[in-house]
């Protein structure tokens, strides 16, 4: 009926049209007071227009429209002449390429989202602005490496894992251990993959049915930078210090065998690929979680750290500012004549003497950098390099000396030098970049001992904190040293 209508008074104004053309040729109309005089010839004419144009509308059903209408907005009105009418396409548009056309009827349409879409949870939403639309992955998403992205699709998501598990069929447990990916163990999911009668997550003894039990020992870990074991052979002080400890010359660090990197698996127990550090300028992965100095503040224990290179700051996740980590650090550079960090040995040395006899802590580090710098400036076995080595085992036997009976020393290094990247350097795979020593002096450790098992720079971490009596961080790839050294006696 619309269209009639439209049809009906666009005949009338045509039929009014033609008729005062008719009447002024033939002068059949006159004027008088603004009116025009129809004659009977005109109504005539008028009659026969209307029941031409009535035809006309009932035949067509419309009048001919000179807009071409479009909807692409959707809004049910066109969009060049705003009339109302009705979208004969019944496609709830989805534009999941950002093309801005429709990816089921190719549409054109503004795609009310700029950013590109991602829909994870497969809920036909975009996780970003919740537009509909649909997903390029029409599969379960797996993300069995890790990456943050599908393994099938490509498309970016967070699979919940922070662990370095492995959940290939989302079923919220690792493929291969069956391990929850929760961070922390409510005591009703324990797990022991690795058979040493400890929860993996939280370190419940499962032999006894309790948290590990404090020892009230103390540890002091020191770093020595670049030692080559080779290079102690010839060493008085290592005849000295070895006499005392339990001991390997054939431990191995991670790769890439470089400084920053191999710390921070040191203090983290984990491998470079999953704290991210793979040189001496990378930042640790924001996924990273508890090293030894947090692990060992949530139970309320202390830690220093004392270091000449300014670096080793990354050791901590705790600011300065936070008070939860004493950082002690003196700038190695040289006053005078003297070898870069050859002062800074000293004052580290007396620092740390200080710090144990007024101030102890339950943990403290200590590093010393001037053995690398030798091997760097003069190469590794040089006279240097040797002179290097001998000054730092004089300090560090000042420190020994010094240390009251309730500490555990963990004594190592971390890398050697001299390997396939030139006598001066290291971080190749080369065994004399790859191979360190490791010194453990103190109660339980048996005194001149040779460790004839395999021992890791990984072990570190796990060492420590079952010294001590706390509990270690089940993503922690390494052992402890005492509890291996306890299944070898038996």
């Amino acid at each position: 009926m619309k269209n009639l209508k439209k049809a009906l008074t666009r005949g009338v104004k045509a039929a009014i049209i033609i008729i005062s053309k008719k009447a002024k040729e033939k002068n059949m109309y006159s004027i008088r007071t603004g009116r025009i005089k129809i004659t009977k010839i005109i109504r005539g004419i008028l009659s026969v227009v209307l029941m031409l144009t009535l035809a006309m509308a009932l035949i067509t059903g419309c009048a001919p429209d000179p807009c071409s209408h479009s909807d692409e907005d959707g809004d049910g009105k066109c969009d060049i002449c705003k009339e109302s009418f009705g979208d004969p396409d019944p496609c709830e548009h989805r534009d999941a390429d950002d093309n801005g056309k429709c990816d089921l009827c190719t549409e054109n349409f503004k795609d009310a989202c700029d950013l590109s879409h991602r829909d994870a949870d497969d809920n036909g939403k975009c996780d970003l602005c919740n537009g509909d639309f649909k997903d390029d992955c029409d599969v379960s998403h797996r993300d069995a490496d890790d990456n943050y992205k599908c393994d099938n699709c490509g498309e970016s998501y967070d699979d919940g894992c922070d662990m370095g598990h492995r959940d290939a069929n989302d079923n919220g447990r690792c493929d291969s251990c069956n391990k929850t990916f929760s961070d922390k163990c409510d005591k009703t999911d324990c797990r022991d993959t690795d058979d040493n009668n400890k929860c993996d997550k939280c370190g419940f003894d499962f032999d006894d049915g309790k948290e590990p039990e404090p020892t009230g020992k103390k540890v002091l870990l020191v770093s020595i930078d670049g030692l080559r074991p080779d290079a102690l052979a010839d060493s008085a002080a290592y005849q000295r210090i070895k006499a005392m400890a339990s001991y390997t010359m054939n431990a191995r660090t991670i790769n890439p065998s470089v400084t920053l990197p191999a710390h921070m698996s040191m203090f983290y127990g984990v491998e470079p690929s999953v704290h991210g550090v793979m040189t001496n300028n990378s930042t640790a992965s924001h996924l990273l979680k508890n090293g030894i100095t947090e692990a060992l503040y949530e139970v309320g224990k202390t830690s220093a750290l004392f270091y000449d290179w300014a670096k080793l700051t990354a050791l901590s996740k705790y600011t300065v500012a936070s008070n939860k980590v004493a950082r002690t650090y003196i700038n190695g550079e040289p006053q005078g004549a003297e070898e870069w960090f050859e002062a800074s040995t000293v004052a580290l040395s007396d620092a740390v003497i200080a710090h144990m006899q007024n101030t102890p802590t339950d943990f403290t580090f200590l590093y010393y950098a001037l053995t690398d710098e030798m091997g760097h400036t003069y190469n590794w076995m040089s006279d240097k390099y040797y002179w290097g080595i001998d000054h730092v085992l004089e300090n560090l036997e000042r420190v020994l000396a010094a240390v009251p009976d309730d500490y555990v020393v963990i004594i190592t290094s971390d890398h050697g030098g001299g390997g396939d990247n030139g006598k001066n350097s290291h971080g190749s795979t080369n065994a004399v970049d790859m191979t360190i020593p490791l010194f453990i002096i103190g109660d339980g450790f048996e005194a001149n001992k040779v460790l004839d098992f395999d021992v890791s720079i990984l072990d570190v971490a796990p060492t420590i904190t079952d010294v001590m009596g706390v509990r270690t961080e089940s993503y922690w790839v390494g052992k402890s040293i005492a509890d291996a050294i306890s299944e070898d006696a038996k």
